[in-house]
């Protein structure tokens, strides 16, 4: 009886120890399916973290690319907004040059039109000017010429009534100045009314002595003159040449 527990003995502690060999074998099958798990879930972790850390890398590729591009079209935004305020202020100075240049040309104009107006109003007085000196000048030119008509007349009367004939000499017109021509008229003229006032008995008491009377200077002239005159009378009562 004692062998026959003794067996059971050893077969249940047999039956335990092969049971606890499954147990150990079934918990290890257990541990490597969990570390497989473990794994498996790192495994999947690393790729989400690694898919995340390329899309993180891409991400901020793109915004780098992005920031590249945004700052390439601000650029060209900012050359563009300067390009157009110089356009701007260009188009302000041609516009500022335009109303200088249309100021200068209507005074310009202004100018020309006041020295045309100016021009005309000249020319419309040179033009009444000369109407005038067209009306005046034949009675003008006949006064002249019968005032010298009547001074030549004068004198040559004079002449006639108070000299002799006198050889006439050659130089008698070499000294004569036409500007004095007025002068010598009016002392003609005067010598004329004075002759007609003193009459011919005075002018004998003054010239009594022989010979001719003595003539200094303009005198002189004016007495050689009254000869060519008196002759060029006695050969034939003409008008004398008009002066010019």
């Amino acid at each position: 009886q004692s062998s026959k527990s003794q067996e059971r003995k050893s077969e249940s502690k047999e039956k335990r120890d092969i049971l606890s060999f499954d147990k150990i074998k079934e918990q290890r099958e257990r541990e490597r399916q969990r570390q497989r798990e473990r794994e498996i879930r790192e495994s999947e972790r690393r790729r989400a973290r690694e898919q995340r850390e390329r899309e993180q890398r891409l991400d901020a590729f793109h915004e780098r690319r992005e920031k590249v591009r945004l700052q390439r079209e601000r650029f060209q935004l900012e050359c563009q907004r300067q390009r157009l305020e110089r356009e701007r202020l260009e188009r302000e100075r041609l516009e500022r040059e335009r109303m200088r240049v249309e100021r200068e040309r209507r005074k310009e104009q202004e100018r020309i039109a006041r020295e045309r107006e100016e021009l005309r109003r000249q020319q419309e007085q040179l033009r009444a000017e000369q109407e005038r000196r067209a009306l005046r000048r034949p009675c003008d030119l006949d006064a002249r010429r019968e005032d010298t008509y009547w001074l030549e007349g004068k004198r040559m009367a004079v002449e006639d009534r108070y000299h002799t004939d006198f050889p006439r000499p050659d130089h008698r017109f070499h000294d004569f100045d036409h500007r004095e021509r007025g002068q010598y008229q009016d002392h003609i003229a005067d010598r004329s009314a004075s002759s007609r006032t003193l009459g011919p008995l005075h002018y004998d008491d003054r010239h009594t002595h022989t010979g001719p009377p003595e003539r200094h200077g303009r005198d002189s002239r004016d007495g050689w003159g009254g000869y060519g005159s008196d002759k060029r009378l006695s050969e034939g009562r003409g008008l004398p040449p008009t002066p010019r």
